[in-house]
């Protein structure tokens, strides 16, 4: 427990400091693995800012662990999976992200798991979930955001999540069952903000997607709805529409 908690402290120093990631790394020096259970308790400190670099020091550090020791880190993995299924009783909260930095910094466990993360967005039509669907709509946010980091190194991977993206932007598509405006209605804009930010990430990255996307970004432009993205290491203020139009310039 002494040691739990020390490589605990060792965590808030590091992720509150202005060179946080060089920090992180110098931790993970040795003994990767240690740092897994306290890290994921970082995942709920109190700091939004200190939550968000706990997802991206997932990233490095299970990268790192990964290098040493794959079946080590696919463990991490299957933690991650378990917390966000619903039987374990677990409220996921930033885990989701977290895979999507792990997967952008390693392209073995990429390869691995890039198809589990895609599934926690993935719906049939009606009310019939499929596979790993997540009910829940702030987890789906954080599928968003994790698809999102992985497509700023694996496009070519994040790609295959370009349907449940467009689903995002468009529910009453194949929805069976329901009117359009009864699909909106129940839809979630924070996620379509965050699915317009996604594709032009893949946009950017992987190449042109094609007219649907750009129209179904361009349905986007005028919804103010706010919302707050983690880009770039820092948290920003922005609404549906920025990112909207943002996306747009990439697609072009």
């Amino acid at each position: 427990m002494a040691r739990f908690r020390e490589l605990k402290a060792g965590l808030v120093q590091a992720l509150t400091s202005d060179d946080w990631s060089k920090q992180v790394e110098s931790l993970a020096g040795e003994r990767p693995g240690d740092l897994i259970g306290p890290l994921f308790q970082m995942l709920l400190h109190r700091d939004d800012l200190v939550r968000w670099r706990a997802v991206e020091a997932f990233g490095l550090i299970v990268s790192s662990l990964a290098r040493r020791d794959m079946e080590a880190a696919r463990v991490v993995m299957r933690q991650m999976m378990w917390r966000l299924n619903e039987e374990s009783g677990n409220i996921g909260w930033g885990v989701a992200e977290a895979m999507g930095a792990i997967l952008a910094g390693h392209e073995g466990l990429a390869r691995e798991y890039h198809s589990i993360l895609v599934s926690y967005v993935r719906e049939a039509g009606g009310d019939i979930c499929h596979g790993n669907y997540l009910d829940n709509a702030a987890l789906r946010r954080g599928v968003l955001w994790g698809l999102g980091r992985l497509a700023q190194t694996r496009p070519e991977l994040a790609r295959k999540a370009l349907p449940d993206l467009l689903l995002v932007l468009d529910p009453a598509r194949g929805v069976e069952g329901k009117t359009a405006a009864e699909a909106v209605e129940c839809h979630d804009a924070v996620a379509r903000g965050l699915a317009c930010w996604v594709l032009g990430l893949l946009a950017e990255f992987g190449g042109s997607l094609g007219p649907d996307v750009r129209n179904a970004v361009t349905a986007q432009m005028e919804d103010q709805t706010g919302l707050e993205l983690f880009q770039d290491g820092r948290l920003i203020r922005t609404t549906v529409g920025d990112l909207s139009r943002e996306a747009l310039k990439r697609l072009a």
